[in-house]
């Protein structure tokens, strides 16, 4: 398959006449309809916290969490626009480990999708919907949700779809939508919500032999830790980005500041009391994404 780059103007073929261009153009290619591709992804989020509640020092608190994904995708149809629209998934794995302080022992955890294969369609409404292979329905509401949000951008084919023949001028800083930033962050965390996801074209380079584009990136995101107390962070870095317009690398790091309320559940010698929580603490992300086609 030939596929071709703009780069400052120039068409070229996997090869670029400039490395360091004034703009740059990515155009995604439809594979063939029925043609499959294995997409394994890996990320880590760590978090480390100084938290203080009714405002004394009580603890340092770590978290690491770890998230693989190995999963096969047929190709069966695609939109005007020449996107996925309807695919077979089957989810060769999908394991998360988490670690805590708090914790004496990791705890690493199958999602309900592993080893699992799946039908989604997205239909010209933009509405998704998830069955087995075999076309009947999921029963299992996690399992369902799951594939929903891993799928929620089918049809556009994520940043693929939002990169696909834009141009990009050198530090020009571009806003990715909110919906499409959340489908990205999420990860089965609802509440969390993207205020701000910032790209900024900054250059082209090789990466194993292949042109890249690299992108200063910030993100500024909230999520609720419970009814009352909320996570804010902002975290800024870079994002790599092939010539077919696929996300392949991003590393984040930054602040997270933690503020509210949290309850106190009832002792013996006391009742159950409200006290306010504040932290501050450090936040590293780290994706990595292969296609193989």
């Amino acid at each position: 398959m030939t596929r071709a780059y703009t780069v400052g103007g120039c068409v070229t073929l996997f090869l670029f006449s400039s490395l360091l261009a004034d703009e740059l153009t990515c155009r995604y290619v439809a594979p063939e309809p029925g043609s499959n591709r294995v997409v394994t992804e890996k990320s880590d989020f760590s978090i480390g916290t100084k938290v203080k509640r009714a405002g004394a020092d009580v603890q340092d608190i770590s978290q690491e969490r770890s998230t693989t994904k190995s999963k096969e995708e047929k190709l069966l149809e695609f939109g005007s626009d020449g996107f996925p629209s309807k695919l077979e998934v089957t989810f060769h794995e999908a394991t998360q480990t988490q670690e805590n302080s708090m914790r004496a022992e990791p705890i690493v955890e199958d999602a309900p999708v592993h080893g699992k294969a799946y039908r989604v369609v997205r239909n010209k409404e933009g509405e998704i919907t998830v069955t087995t292979a075999a076309g009947k329905p999921v029963e299992a509401a996690e399992e369902r949700e799951y594939v929903e949000r891993e799928y929620g951008a089918l049809g556009t084919d994520g940043l693929a779809g939002f990169f696909h023949e834009r141009t990009f001028k050198k530090d020009e800083a571009v806003e990715v939508p909110k919906k499409l930033a959340e489908t990205l962050f999420r990860s089965g965390n609802d509440q969390l919500t993207v205020d701000k996801f910032i790209l900024t074209y900054k250059a082209t380079r090789d990466v194993d032999g292949a042109p890249h584009a690299a992108f200063d990136t910030g993100v500024v995101m909230t999520t609720g830790v419970s009814a009352a107390l909320t996570m804010e962070m902002e975290i800024n870095g870079e994002t790599l980005v092939s010539m077919s317009c696929r996300p392949v690398k991003m590393d984040l790091k930054g602040r997270l500041t933690l503020s509210g309320a949290q309850t106190q559940p009832a002792r013996t010698d006391r009742p159950a009391q409200e006290m306010d929580v504040a932290g501050t603490g450090k936040i590293e992300l780290r994706m990595r994404t292969e296609y193989t086609e």
